[in-house]
């Protein structure tokens, strides 16, 4: 890339935002100086397009590891004896790990990551700047309860909607952590922190693209949207409840099943013992969360699959490299 001296970045702080390959350019560039108020980089998904032309790279859900880190030499330099999430944990984000918790909590810098689906199957991803603090728009109150379990199926039918904000999506929270607090604390005593931070980035993706879901399809059954944050939060803190080394898991029955099966009936007994008997979950919450788990690495090219399933399995996609924890039979 050589520089131009005529070369300003345009206003970035709208999502409606060019998807020029010179503009791209002008990102690109001003991502190298460090300036850390205007757009770091943007990842685009279109159909099977090769990974880069023109430095505007362009990430597919099977060629978005390659592209990563291609990009990650080509323009920062990136050198493969070196931690791979810890340089892009540097390189793309101002928190001081990459959890999602923490970016969140950075928000107060007026330098976070927002993340936007659109109906192509991609995604972008750049700083919320200050302009951005108006921006917003009503959550829809029902959602369908079945989407499409093929990616593709599912974000052709996605809505594009601009930027909401952390202090929006707390908002709409709120009630879910406080009801749901026994669960973060059995997440806690079971699960390392890695895992349970881990857990919680997972949560806030799936909140952030909550609202881009299909809502009010004719003939879908609707689910409210304070239910599916709770089936939501439920299903992504316990999720890796298999990865547990504390005693309580290692001495389950269930111990020597792949670690989602293993970690979904434990989610199950716990939910069951900690909600049922009050009647604060009834059996068809409980299977769906469970069962959310236990398929939570699970791709289907056909079929639908519960809204609650598809968010768990859809932060996948922004999980930048995961290795295999299946354990061994």
């Amino acid at each position: 890339m050589t520089d131009s001296a005529d070369r300003s970045l345009p206003s970035w702080a709208s999502p409606e935002i060019s998807e020029t390959n010179e503009e791209a350019l002008k990102a690109l560039q001003t991502y190298k100086k460090k300036d850390a108020d205007k757009v770091i980089v943007r990842f685009k998904a279109v159909g099977n397009a090769p990974i880069m032309k023109q430095n505007f790279f362009k990430i597919t859900a099977s060629n978005r590891f390659q592209a990563v880190i291609q990009f990650l030499r080509k323009e920062l330099g990136y050198k493969g004896s070196e931690p791979l999430h810890t340089y892009i944990n540097l390189a793309f984000s101002p928190a001081p790990d990459d959890t999602v918790a923490n970016l969140f909590k950075s928000f107060q810098t007026d330098n976070h990551l927002i993340v936007n689906y659109s109906r192509l199957g991609c995604y972008k991803i750049r700083l919320k700047t200050s302009d951005d603090s108006q921006i917003g728009m009503p959550v829809p109150d029902t959602f369908d309860a079945f989407v499409p379990s093929n990616f593709a199926d599912l974000f052709a039918t996605a809505e594009i909607p601009p930027y909401i904000g952390l202090t929006e999506l707390r908002e709409l929270e709120r009630n879910v952590v406080n009801k749901f607090q026994p669960s973060y604390l059995h997440a806690q005593k079971l699960c390392s922190k890695m895992i349970l931070d881990h857990s919680l980035r997972c949560y806030y993706f799936a909140l952030a693209i909550l609202q881009s879901f299909p809502s009010k399809t004719p003939s879908i059954p609707q689910i409210s949207r304070d239910e599916l944050i709770g089936r939501v939060y439920l299903a992504c803190i316990l999720h890796d409840l298999g990865l547990s080394s504390h005693e309580e898991a290692i001495a389950h029955p269930t111990r020597d099943m792949t670690f989602e099966i293993h970690g979904g009936i434990l989610a199950y007994e716990h939910l069951r013992s900690e909600y049922a008997p009050d009647l604060h979950l009834n059996n068809s919450q409980i299977a769906d969360v469970a069962q959310s788990i236990m398929l939570h690495t699970v791709s289907f090219q056909t079929g639908m699959s519960s809204a609650a399933g598809m968010l768990l399995n859809a932060r996948l996609l922004m999980t930048p490299c995961e290795k295999s924890r299946k354990r061994s039979l």
